[in-house]
């Protein structure tokens, strides 16, 4: 106890000379300093706390999923999300004040690299673990039913779609959220310094996360509308419909095999499969006239379901298909899907091999197009069973496959496949329904042909009429030349070539006859495929275009099924698609041969004045469901004299005066738009 009382003593003696030498203001101004210069300790204290809180918290739910799927914990699983939100908000809490005094650590190696992209960093956690304690919490209660054994995976799918519908409203908040999010992540990934300072584990996934990323939306959208689609709470049928490209018809090609499909209360409840042909029941009921197209070039006198895809637009053909199939079959249907045979080839690759039943058949994505050829051909027998056998077996055999215990589907590669086939359209779909058609229109599943005010439309439809398979060998390239004018408006020219690239008879014959339009029994499918193309052309423009001049393709009396020879006059029609000008004209396009087609007209108001002697020309390229191989498309824009490029959504290939040239592929619909200053800013 001694030894203390001179310390004490001391000590006290340094206090009062401090009092003495040190004024009330210098204290607090000291006090200040040291309150300063210890708080960044603190906040890095409480930074780094929430950050080790929250990478042990990922580093827990990682090791939890090595468990499988029947070892997960929904209770655990949502403790560790709550608690990651929480660390989430701490971050955001302490960091966000700093972001403005950060800049003087970007030398730090690594972590440095990161400040410039700080701020989208912390929105995307906030986001992120926002999305999943509300989204992912919702949708823990389908963990324990995909964990009960006891129930078959397809009696899970009403419980399912059930949690589903409670989560809708968490849906509909990440689909608000997910846009601002998506350009936060681009922000940070096309970043180099930043995205090599990304832990490690992230740069790993991004190969296989990063495509998936512009697919997102359009999942949310998806299941959505799953509920309604699969009927939870009622019944609705379906009708698919496969249309064979090799005839090429305004949706994607002749409709050959229908499937209706009944749901009911998220439940499959059972198929019926059909020859188009047999759809019809004109015996009995009175059917209308076709298209005069129709009736000229292929001699039809009745307007019947196999014929009524007639439209380029998915929701008019769609319903005038539905409403042919009620009033043939008395099915009422609430909506349609028409797929070809490179959809159910890319699907059955995807989640194949697919065994059909009562055959030693084993679909695959390298033989599904050679077996379906086969199916198709007229009066041959697959397996021992009949062609709708055969087709309704593939079907009950990839409906089993679907609702087998044993299905483990890739999520990556089947979102692909759907956004490829619904970009080329050999996915479409029309649901009778708002819900429905809203979410479908988002996604761009519709096949809907529109354009805006003001704007331009190229469509260029080609329907094989010759009532063959010969569209196998056609190929086609597109041109479109458009001069726009002071005025707003312009003159355009489309030049479309096809070639047909079908081996040649081995006799010389006139084998354009109308010997070629009839199916014989016993028929060959390769041998449908070679045969002449009547090549029924559509063009449309945006409405009040009025044709100015086109090349002339007559055909003989011979060659034509109506055994009325065609003029090879382009015409206007004025019945066809509301709102669009449309010019048709036949070609007949022999074996071996090259075919040119050739329009020119003139063009409304197709561009728009925006400010400052800047002006807006946006033209919609629309696709052809069912043209394969995509067609090469060229695209040349004039501007008025003495106008300039400012900007263009695809980059030119070559600019050369007032002329500017785009190269595609026409994949998909594409929008091309370019801004030009005309030269006369009145500020």
């Amino acid at each position: 106890m001694g030894s203390i009382a001179p310390e004490k003593k001391r000590m006290n003696q340094f206090v009062e000379r401090i009092k003495q030498n040190i004024s009330w203001p210098k204290a607090i101004m000291w006090i200040g300093i040291l309150v300063v210069l210890s708080a960044p300790a603190i906040k890095g204290w409480r930074v780094y706390q929430a950050a080790t809180s929250l990478q042990t918290r990922i580093e827990s739910l990682q090791g939890h999923a090595e468990n499988g799927l029947s070892g997960l914990n929904a209770e655990y699983i949502e403790g560790e999300i709550i608690g990651m939100r929480a660390d989430a908000v701490n971050l955001n809490q302490e960091i966000t004040p700093l972001l403005p005094y950060l800049n003087w650590l970007t030398w730090v190696p690594r972590a440095g690299e990161l400040i410039p992209v700080l701020p989208e960093l912390l929105r995307l956690l906030d986001s992120g673990t926002a999305i999943a304690a509300d989204l992912g919490v919702e949708m823990l209660p389908v963990l324990p039913i995909l964990q009960d054994d006891s129930v078959e995976l397809i009696d899970k799918s009403p419980q399912i779609l059930a949690v589903i519908d409670q989560a809708d409203p968490s849906l509909e908040t990440t689909a608000l959220l997910w846009p601002s999010m998506y350009a936060d992540l681009n922000t940070v990934l096309n970043n180099p310094a930043a995205r090599d300072a990304l832990p490690w584990q992230l740069r790993q996934q991004l190969p296989t996360l990063e495509p998936l990323l512009p697919l997102v939306s359009q999942g949310i959208e998806t299941v959505r509308i799953l509920p309604e689609v699969a009927a939870l709470d009622g019944r609705r049928s379906y009708l698919i419909v496969g249309q064979n490209s090799d005839e090429l018809r305004a949706t994607g090609g002749f409709l050959s095999m229908t499937m209706a499909v009944g749901v009911e209360n998220g439940r499959l409840r059972g198929n019926y499969i059909s020859d188009a042909n047999v759809i019809d029941n004109f015996l009995e009921k009175p059917y209308g006239d076709p298209p005069i197209a129709m009736r000229e070039f292929i001699g039809i006198d009745l307007f019947l379901f196999r014929d009524s895809n007639y439209w380029p637009d998915f929701p008019t053909s769609g319903r005038k298909m539905m409403d042919f199939y009620t009033y043939g079959t008395g099915v009422e249907l609430d909506g349609i899907f028409a797929i070809d045979i490179r959809f159910i080839s890319r699907l059955i690759g995807a989640i194949g091999p697919i065994q059909v039943p009562e055959s030693d058949i084993v679909l695959t994505n390298d033989n599904t197009l050679d077996i379906l050829e086969q199916a198709w051909s007229q009066g041959l027998d697959i397996g021992g069973v009949s062609r709708k056998d055969f087709l309704g077996n593939i079907a009950a055999g990839l409906i089993n496959h679907l609702q087998s215990d044993s299905f483990e589907p890739n999520i990556g590669e089947l979102a692909f496949i759907l956004d490829e086939s619904v970009r080329d359209k050999s996915l479409q779909v029309f649901i009778d329904s708002p819900e429905e058609k809203e979410a479908f229109a988002k996604m761009g599943v519709n096949g809907r042909i529109t354009y805006g005010q003001g704007e331009d439309i190229l469509l260029l439809l080609a329907n094989n009429v010759g009532v063959n398979k010969s569209n196998r060998w056609v190929e086609s390239e597109l041109g479109y030349s458009v001069e726009l004018h002071d005025d707003n408006t312009a003159t355009a020219e489309v030049v479309s070539t096809w070639r047909h690239l079908g081996p040649p008879p081995a006799e010389e014959t006139s084998f354009c006859s109308t010997d070629d339009f009839s199916y014989k029994p016993g028929s060959q499918y390769a041998t449908m495929t070679l045969a002449c193309n009547w090549n029924h052309i559509r063009l449309y423009a945006p409405q009040n275009a009025s044709l100015t001049r086109s090349g002339s393709y007559p055909v003989g009396a011979a060659e034509m099924r109506s055994e009325t020879a065609w003029d090879g006059e382009t015409r206007q029609l004025d019945n066809d698609l509301p709102g669009f000008s449309v010019f048709e004209n036949l070609m007949l396009i022999p074996i071996g041969e090259t075919k040119s087609f050739s329009a020119e007209y003139d063009l409304p108001q197709v561009v728009t004045p925006i400010s400052n002697g800047e002006h807006i020309y946006r033209l919609n390229l629309i696709r052809q469901s069912g043209v394969y191989p995509y067609p090469p498309t060229t695209i040349n824009i004039t501007l008025p004299q003495g106008s300039r490029l400012v900007t263009s959504s695809i980059e030119p290939v070559n600019i050369s005066g007032d002329t500017i040239s785009f190269s595609t592929v026409l994949r998909e619909n594409q929008l091309l738009e370019i801004v030009f200053d005309s030269g006369t800013n009145t500020n």
